[in-house]
């Protein structure tokens, strides 16, 4: 009698099960056997992964993304794989951190040295950083529109390290008061816009939708009241428009 053929599972079970079974595996090991990433040889294969999933999701995009296809593009194992990553939501994980990271390194080289005289000009700088870095590297935007959960999460986690930058130039070229209890919530407020309409146009335009960004750039011109800031008597935009005045505007008919 011939033995019955169990039906071919789909990558999506597969995948689960060897993410079920490199736990299994990991929590029999004792803890002085694991690979731990800090050491060079293991970093260097965490590393060539997030590469690999980096090149694959500009590629193909996220949804596509199979712990398979990273370990062969990678030239390892799927089981070395699993070694350092449960499956694809760790590597995305993984990969948006280490974007996220290098962005903060570039946001900070971008304020460094520079003089701002208007509040809105060192927004524009770290608008312009993050424009460039979604320019150079595309699978970020790739990323943060297939995986906004994923992206979204880092960027909550590193909201304090990727703002203190912005906050530390205006307050020390005298653009805001460091003792207003709601100057960090302005900027808040201004990443959070700044950061929607930037992921819209890497939505619309590989390059960036210039509309949108045209947009943004009028946002920032408008120079929205920040509490505690140092008006330029020079520049009348300064004064033109105050949220409290827009606050208590009536909607037209």
């Amino acid at each position: 009698m011939t033995a019955p053929v169990p039906p071919k599972r789909s990558e999506p079970a597969l995948e689960r099960d060897r993410a079920s079974a490199a736990r299994a595996a990991r929590a029999a090991e004792p803890p002085a056997n694991r690979r731990q990433p800090q050491q060079a040889r293991s970093q260097a294969k965490v590393d060539g992964l997030l590469d690999a999933t980096d090149a694959l999701i500009t590629e193909i995009g996220v949804d596509h993304i199979t712990t398979t296809l990273v370990a062969a593009r990678a030239g390892v194992a799927v089981g070395s794989l699993y070694r350092y990553f449960d499956g694809v939501p760790a590597l995305l994980d993984g990969l948006a951190g280490r974007h996220i990271e290098r962005f903060g390194n570039q946001l900070q080289a971008a304020l460094t040295g520079r003089r701002f005289d208007r509040k809105r000009d060192a927004a524009n700088a770290a608008v312009d950083a993050l424009v460039t870095f979604c320019r150079d590297h595309p699978a970020f935007p790739a990323m943060w529109r297939g995986a906004p959960a994923v992206v979204g999460a880092r960027f909550e986690t590193s909201a304090g390290i990727l703002l203190a930058p912005v906050v530390q130039t205006m307050v020390v070229h005298g653009l805001a008061a460091d003792t207003d209890e709601q100057f960090v919530r302005e900027v808040q407020i201004h990443w959070a816009t700044a950061s929607a309409l930037i992921l819209l146009a890497f939505r619309l335009d590989p390059g960036g939708d210039p509309v949108v960004l045209a947009h943004l750039r009028h946002l920032f011109t408008l120079d929205l009241a920040v509490t505690g800031a140092v008006p330029d008597p020079a520049d009348p935009a300064d004064d033109a428009v105050d949220i409290r005045d827009l606050a208590g505007a009536s909607s037209p008919d």
